[in-house]
């Protein structure tokens, strides 16, 4: 088990849902909360969580919206495991991309603890747990104490963040396998990160660790230089958000701290200081990471037949069909294609994706297309976690509304308390019926599997999961007739 490092704090970013993920992604339900497997319940935030926590004593940072604030607290809380003292939430006043987010995070830490060092991570990312990351966090450690803003630099094909690429100088001297950095490039065509990587420059991982200090004062130095068009308002940035870092939290989502917090450019902390600082380093690791910022990584995470076809967890079948990349969340549904060619399907319980993936990256005329068809559902799905599982709001009309519910092996779920919970219906003005898709479930001593339905209306009662596995439930909640 790793040890906590003197005076560091891990920093999450989950300020962006991922529209390009959609429809795995939505409004209320980031990207992040994509589960590492069809039977794990851990999700990609949680896994990130419990592998960096150790790392540090302090509270856990995340930065996010005021919309994914809830789901992201009932995250850390329920899968997570931490107590509401171990973390601390940072709601943005207003969206303004990584370089706010970061500096909104160690201006609050900094004023907490001057000599704070911030390790900042995706937390969109798979990778691999073994004890690699703990000589790797040390030594990025170890650096960022000199003053050094340390970048975590993949050796691999695929890209692990935004296509961004480092070139490696010469050996720092006193700390094995770290190297002064040469050249940073951000945000290139993925054509040109792709053929530099292959010759020898390093992905971006994302993975930033340095003091609170050093990256504000990076980007406020780049601002005051005016090196670029794109850095000339850096040092505004980091003003704005030494500002915001001495009120109340509760107060950074009036109207006012929004207008102030709405003036600042949107711009990457790649672009905004990585690109022209001078004190960057890079630690190369040959730990296995995966992005998850379009659907197109989705082909990261599955291994291609010899048609280049990709089935993600085993959900289907390719026939005839060439570049096809296939990937479900819906248990016991099978999807097969036949003579299709690069094209990716993205099966949910509410909503079918198929896509050609060279169009992949324009999601957004699909977004617009589905609010346009005024069908918010589709965009917002809320996704609640709980004690017992998760709750995710499919379909919501006047008078009734639809959830999938996960119900984890061995917990108990209180009947008639969820359209209540969540503020769809008043007490007792509802009555549910509950069909049971995946495992087994127990209410009122009888046991209900695969196919079976069952109506609650009046009396509440625990729903008891019985399977080895979570269950799977489909919870239709209706007005009651006057």
């Amino acid at each position: 088990m790793p040890q906590p490092l003197p005076n560091l704090h891990i920093v999450l970013l989950c300020e962006d849902y991922g529209s390009r993920l959609w429809p795995i992604a939505r409004e209320q339900s980031p990207s992040c909360f994509m589960p590492l497997s069809p039977h794990s319940t851990d999700t990609l935030f949680t896994a990130t969580v419990k592998r960096f926590k150790p790392y540090s004593g302090a509270p856990i940072h995340v930065v996010t919206t005021e919309q994914m604030a809830e789901s992201v607290a009932a995250e850390l809380r329920t899968r997570a495991g931490l107590k509401p003292s171990e973390f601390e939430i940072l709601k943005e006043p207003a969206a303004r991309s990584s370089a706010f987010a970061i500096a909104l995070a160690c201006a609050r830490i900094r004023l907490q603890n001057p000599n704070a060092v911030v390790a900042v991570f995706p937390s969109d990312q798979r990778t691999v747990d073994d004890e690699r990351w703990e000589n790797i966090i040390y030594r990025a450690y170890q650096t960022a104490l000199r003053d050094r803003l340390v970048l975590l630099g993949a050796q691999q094909e695929e890209r692990c963040a935004a296509d961004s690429f480092i070139r490696k100088g010469r050996p720092l001297e006193g700390i094995e396998g770290v190297f002064d950095v040469r050249h940073f490039a951000a945000d290139v065509t993925p054509a040109a990160a792709k053929r530099a990587c292959d010759e020898g420059a390093l992905w971006h991982t994302g993975i930033i660790i340095a003091r609170a200090a050093v990256v504000l004062g990076e980007l406020t130095r780049a601002g005051e230089s005016s090196q670029t068009t794109e850095t000339s308002s850096s040092h505004r940035i980091t003003e704005t958000a030494n500002f915001f870092a001495q009120l109340d939290s509760r107060l950074w989502l009036s109207d006012d701290a929004r207008r102030v917090a709405g003036a600042l450019p949107v711009i990457s902390f790649e672009k905004a200081a990585l690109e022209v600082s001078e004190k960057l380093a890079v630690v190369p690791i040959t730990v296995p990471i995966s992005a998850l910022t379009t659907l197109r990584d989705l082909d990261n995470l599955a291994e291609s037949d010899k048609a280049a076809n990709r089935v993600v967890d085993e959900c289907g079948l390719a026939v005839d069909s060439h570049s096809v990349t296939l990937y479900s969340e819906v248990p016991q549904r099978e999807i097969v294609t036949f003579g299709l060619r690069d094209v990716t399907v993205v099966d949910t319980p509410d909503a079918l994706l198929v896509a050609q993936k060279e169009r992949l990256r324009s999601l957004d005329d699909v977004l617009a297309a589905l609010r346009e068809a005024k069908v918010p559902q589709l965009t917002s799905s809320l996704s609640r976690s709980f004690a017992w599982g998760t709750a995710l709001l499919v379909d919501a009309q006047d008078s009734y509304a639809t959830w999938r519910i996960e119900l984890r092996p061995g917990a108990s779920l209180a009947a008639l308390s969820i359209p209540t919970e969540i503020g769809s219906f008043q007490p007792d003005t509802f009555s549910e019926t509950y069909t049971v898709v995946q495992g087994s479930v127990e209410a009122a001593d009888k046991t209900y599997e695969i196919g079976n339905s069952f109506v609650i209306s009046n009396t509440a009662r625990d729903i008891h999961c019985t399977s080895e596995e979570s269950a799977l439930l489909i919870l239709s909640a209706c007005l009651k007739e006057e």
